[in-house]
């Protein structure tokens, strides 16, 4: 059978153009939903207009996976400060480098390990006591992120811990992080703290109308968007879910840590620019009373584009440049290529994908 390359390529360009035929209806029934849609249930509440400047905690973190043939491991940090005007800032770091040989969900430890070093940075910050701490990413995930198959196994019951097993080093991985985050939490009840997570690219489907809801595959984002217009302001909170993954709620039984108390959450949609993407802020919902000054600590440290500024500048600190990654990968070529040859390239060779791309 011959092969015709001018061809297959024309087959390929038609196939690619009825496949965009078919997406771009799918799109314009999104857009018509839209435009149908009754936003009258969506009550919008205005700017105070009244910025309060204040003592702002903002923390960030990061994280990469770096490949080795038989070793994965994941470089993590974290960095946040206390904002407070004609005060000078004190930056805390965290940083942590993990290995996982043979992981099944190496994403999931990823965000972890870099969740715990900002819960660690957090409540660092916490000692400083301010006003507010702005978390980079909502509570809510904090709550729902995803278990392991590893660590699933474990706190369900369905297996003993081995601590001979890779799986209890990502169990004993899991539970600080829950502790750390169970820390935070209380600390902000116990101290009155403000804590809020800021979601600026939110996927959530929380406040669409029921027809929108089960037809289409927009999002809170776009309903928000249209109901503003061009005006700025923010929606009336609601309550975000509050069901959780059993094994999740399992390990918190068994620890004494999560209580019922924190678990309920309020957020709320923020347009602090006009015709600004609206950002997602959840909070606890002993803190809800509070949400006017949430919006003037929001409109004080506003970056002009219709974010937070505080939230920017950790960022920067946060954000892992490529040439950490390669000092870390050189430092381990270091330690081990003096060895058996044979058996650092086993280990710590480069795997094909990397080679091919």
């Amino acid at each position: 059978m011959s092969y015709n390359k001018k061809n297959a390529d024309i087959h390929f360009i038609e196939l690619l153009k009825e496949k965009e035929e078919k997406l771009a209806e799918e799109l314009k029934h999104l857009v018509t939903s839209l435009e149908k849609s009754d936003s009258h249930h969506l009550e919008e509440l205005p700017l105070t207009y009244e910025p309060k400047i204040c003592k702002v905690a903002s923390l960030d973190g990061g994280a990469v996976p770096i490949t080795f043939n038989a070793v994965q491991l994941i470089l993590a940090t974290a960095a946040g400060t206390v904002f407070e005007k004609d005060e000078s800032s004190e930056w805390v770091r965290e940083v942590d480098i993990v290995s996982f040989i043979g992981s099944r969900n190496l994403s999931n430890f990823k965000s972890i390990i870099m969740f715990t070093l900002e819960l660690k940075v957090a409540n660092q910050l916490m000692e400083q006591n301010p006003d507010i701490v702005i978390l980079d990413g909502s509570i809510y995930s904090l709550l729902s992120t995803g278990v392991p198959i590893d660590v699933r196994q474990i706190l369900l019951k369905k297996e003993q811990i081995d601590k001979r097993r890779p799986s209890y080093q990502y169990y004993q991985k899991y539970k600080e992080f829950s502790i750390e985050l169970d820390k935070l939490l209380r600390t902000a009840i116990e101290k009155n703290i403000l804590l809020i997570g800021v979601s600026k690219d939110s996927r959530l489907q929380r406040i669409l109308p029921d027809e929108l809801m089960e037809t289409t595959s927009l999002t809170d984002v776009a309903y928000v968007l249209r109901k503003f217009e061009d005006r700025v302001g923010y929606v009336e909170p609601f309550p975000m879910p509050y069901e959780f993954d059993p094994a999740i709620v399992q390990l918190w039984n068994d620890e004494g840590i999560i209580a019922e108390e924190v678990r309920r959450l309020n957020a709320s949609y923020f347009i602090l620019k006009s015709n600004s993407i609206p950002f997602r802020v959840d909070f606890l919902n002993q803190q809800s009373s509070r949400i006017e000054e949430i919006s003037s600590i929001l409109e004080a440290y506003h970056d002009g584009t219709g974010f937070i500024m505080t939230s920017q500048l950790v960022h920067t600190r946060a954000h892992i440049k490529q040439e950490l990654v390669n000092l870390v990968k050189n430092r381990i070529y270091r330690m081990f290529s003096s060895g058996d040859t044979r058996i650092y390239k086993s280990l710590f060779g480069t795997p094909r994908r990397e080679r091919i791309q």
